[in-house]
């Protein structure tokens, strides 16, 4: 984690925004964790509750959506996140349909320790209860706190809700029974449980199709040679005689190939699986009809891994399935699929669940790279609806001096944020690989104030030299002659400051069997050599953080690795430092003896450097090493946990105007005063958060539910944009009807354009396009003619974009 100190005492002229929110009757995290932080206790700096930066999106897991009325409908999500189930309502009365925030389900957010392993859930739509499968049983819950109730403590392997009734697996038995309306009581069939097949696959599910005029219950056993079974009876008349069938595999040419699997409303069904091997992998389909005992199999033709169910939307004479990325327009057929659109703003669709509307066909919800995406038109072209969704894992975060532009690395992809202290506006996911692969790491010339200038760390290095724009790999240590394996990745990436060429980034491998590997650049990321020798360990370290720093004239980097004894060649010290270069040669040397693993490292103003991490019985252990010291000093531990390890170290104010090291252990952060016996608790976030980051500006924290900020109280509230501020404000009244103002400010006379453009990406209309004077102004739109839903308004200058969303609500 890199930090730049010389600005901690400047405050922030305006606060981190968190939009009002409306939709589903859910509480926010926020307001969870303002009220754990709200109880009386001693503190030197005072920090305000944490506001959430607008870094909406995050990994998903599963989507379900059911209708609540004649003209609403509510969309239900399972996040990879310590938030661990959404919801958004979505209004149809309106053209076109409108979806609300997501907010978190009280019982299963953060503070409820359910985490990111929620993958099946299924919403009953006549009492509105929600069903869910944790590792601790199954459960159902409503939008309402003080809902959650246990339905079945053991272990369920798939679920399904349909026409009132619930079904799931359990230790190899088949639980069926009605929902008990508005209760949601699960109501078990006095034949209760009946025996599954004997399953030989690595995972089942359960879904309905139509067979012979009725509904009936089909389960998938994933990649068996015997993949999918249907019930001898409907739906409505399941008894202790109800047995399940293997449907034929003939045509079939590796029926265990097959992962996936639903069903069309012409009593046709699907399988679905990877044709091919990475990076050459497709998406395979196989059907068979009412009637025939032989499969039709073909290619779709679309590229990537496969989503875990197939979904088919619309009327039986012509149909869309959807399977991941990968969409037909008729009924499956070959020659009928594409791959589902991505336009305008938006990030593309990935692999994940795709379902449709329960009111409207033509909209589709389904996963993407950011978070989740809709569609309007049947998946042709698709938006991101992430607004609330605060899921986003944040692994890392890299400011520039003046603390205006930032980019943070997450489980889902990176985002630049431009005008921090005044008007910020977060960019949407962006994925260097284009692959939707998670990053960890992230790096920039802290000096140079345009932000484009970066590198990313997934599994590889990538750098880009246009803001993102373009990006270019530039390491892989998967590949000869390092040969890490698919389980590691760039756990630190750290540019100079004192000379942006050189660069040094560190893997950490997850697997015992091998160790991570240190590398530098000396042409700004263009290229990288492995360090080797001296106190690196011949078989590698796992690195954790880099931190450079100036000693004497001289440039220097610290190493914060994971202490693991390698067998047969010595020991993986806690902190290396490294001086050198690839011309003269590489100095790597023992800068710390403690039988401890350094996870993160912070300067201070003086130039002393903070190591945080844990010692070998798991007790969190902090450093200190004075500038130009020969050694390092152990702070007190009093006042910090017991166990557990401090994950993140920052230096900021507290609250006096003096420095002082904020640390994070477990999912507490803590402060260390001047002059102070102990550490003081400053802000204690819910159980199962997991802080992954602290930088100073007050104070953020990156975590897996996404990015918070606390204000040190006594700082400046928000205040009325400086005269020399760019800023696009927000338009007025929002939402609107036909009319709304939009107001921005420009430091000094500029050629700007103001344009207006729809979900879809389409230009709707321009404001203005031409050369403005210095200081406010305010344009109307008028929406004559143009439907309800939203819109987006984006200000380009010299100075750069900024881009607002707006509601025309008729």
């Amino acid at each position: 984690m890199r930090i730049s100190t010389s600005n901690f005492t400047a405050k922030r002229t305006r606060r981190l925004w968190t939009g009002s929110r409306s939709g589903c009757c859910c509480v926010p995290l926020v307001a969870g964790l303002l009220a754990l932080l709200a109880a009386p206790r001693p503190l030197m700096a005072d920090l305000g509750g944490p506001e959430a930066e607008s870094v909406y999106g995050g990994r998903v897991n599963n989507i379900d959506a059911v209708a609540t009325g004649a003209s609403s409908s509510t969309v239900f999500l399972a996040t990879e996140s310590a938030n661990s189930l959404f919801c958004a309502d979505v209004d149809h009365s309106v053209a076109p349909p409108l979806t609300a925030a997501f907010q978190t389900i009280p019982d299963v957010d953060a503070d409820d320790g359910y985490g990111s392993g929620i993958q099946l859930l299924a919403a009953d739509e006549a009492s509105g209860w929600l069903f869910f499968v944790h590792q601790s049983g199954l459960y159902r819950v409503t939008d309402s706190a003080g809902s959650l109730t246990l339905v079945d403590g053991a272990p369920v392997a798939a679920l399904e809700v349909h026409g009132g009734m619930l079904f799931y697996l359990e230790n190899g038995d088949l639980h069926f029974g009605t929902i008990g309306g508005a209760s949601g009581a699960f109501l078990e069939h006095a034949d209760s449980p009946i025996a599954a097949p004997a399953f030989g696959g690595d995972r089942q599910a359960l879904f309905t199709g139509a067979y012979g005029g009725s509904d009936h219950l089909f389960i998938l056993d994933a990649k068996s040679t015997a993949p999918l079974y249907r019930s001898s009876d409907a739906m409505g008349s399941f008894s202790a005689a109800t047995t399940f069938g293997a449907l034929s595999v003939t045509g079939l040419s590796t029926p265990e190939d097959y992962c996936a699997a639903g069903a069309g409303p012409d009593e046709r069904v699907f399988l679905g699986g990877v044709i091919g091997s990475e990076p050459f992998h497709g998406k395979g389909i196989a059907y068979l009809d009412s009637g025939s005992a032989v499969w039709t199999e073909l290619d779709t033709g679309i590229g990537g891994t496969a989503g875990n169910e197939i979904h088919c939307a619309g009327g039986a004479a012509s149909y869309y399935v959807y399977f991941g990325t990968a969409m037909s327009d008729d009924r499956g057929d070959s020659g009928t699929w594409s791959s589902i659109g991505d336009a305008g703003f938006e990030t593309h669709p990935n692999d994940g669940a795709v379902i449709s509307d329960p009111l409207d066909a033509t909209v589709i919800y389904m996963t993407t790279d950011q978070g989740i995406g809709s569609s309007l038109d049947n998946g042709a072209t698709i938006f991101e609806i992430d607004d609330g969704l605060e899921a986003v894992q944040v692994r890392d975060l890299e400011m520039d001096s003046d603390k205006n532009i930032a980019w943070v690395a997450s489980k889902s992809g990176i985002r630049q944020v431009t005008d921090y202290q005044t008007s910020p506006v977060w960019s949407n996911a962006v994925f260097p690989n284009n692959d939707g692969s998670p990053y960890y790491s992230i790096a920039m010339d802290t000096t140079d104030h345009t932000g484009n200038t970066v590198l990313a760390g997934n599994c590889r290095v990538y750098a880009t030299d246009d803001g993102g724009g373009t990006w270019t790999q530039t390491l892989d240590a998967q590949q000869a002659p390092w040969n890490l394996d698919f389980f590691s990745w760039v756990s630190s990436i750290e540019v100079d400051p004192y000379d942006p060429a050189r660069v040094a980034a560190g893997y950490y491998a997850q697997d015992e069997s091998m160790k991570g590997m240190l590398f530098a650049s000396e042409d700004g990321g263009a290229s990288f050599s492995e360090i080797t020798g001296g106190a690196m360990p011949v078989d590698g370290g796992d690195i954790n953080d880099i931190l450079f720093l100036e000693e004497s004239g001289t440039s220097v980097f610290y190493v914060g690795m994971d202490y693991t004894y390698s067998l047969g060649y010595g020991t993986s010290y806690a902190v290396c430092r490294v001086e050198g270069s690839a011309m003269s040669g590489w100095t790597v040397t023992q800068d710390m003896t403690h039988a401890v693993s350094i996870k993160d490292m912070a300067l201070d103003g003086a130039g002393g450097i903070y190591a945080v991490g844990c010692d070998n019985s798991d007790h969190p252990v902090v450093y200190y090493k004075t500038y130009g010291s020969g050694s390092w000093t152990v702070m007190s531990w009093s006042g910090l946990p017991a166990s557990g390890s401090a994950l993140a170290v920052t230096v900021g104010d507290d609250g006096t105007g003096v420095e002082a090291p904020y640390v994070a252990v477990n999912t507490g952060i803590y402060l260390y005063d001047t002059g102070a016996a102990s550490w003081s608790l400053e802000a204690e976030y819910p159980d199962g958060t997991q802080i992954n980051v602290i930088y100073y500006d007050d104070l953020l924290v990156g975590t897996g539910t996404g990015l918070y900020g606390h204000q040190q109280l006594g700082d400046a509230g928000v205040g009325a944009p400086g005269a020399s501020s760019y800023m696009l404000g927000m338009n007025y009244p929002n939402p609107f009807n036909p009319n709304t103002s939009i107001a921005f400010n420009l430091p000094a006379a500029l050629r700007v354009r103001l344009t207006v453009y729809d979900v879809l990406g389409r230009n709707v209309g321009v404001l203005v396009d031409g050369r403005l004077g210095a200081g406010g102004h305010e344009l109307t739109w008028r929406s004559d003619g143009k439907p309800s839903g939203v819109y987006f308004y984006r200000l380009e200058s010299s100075l750069g974009t900024q881009t607002r969303r707006m509601i025309l609500l008729k």
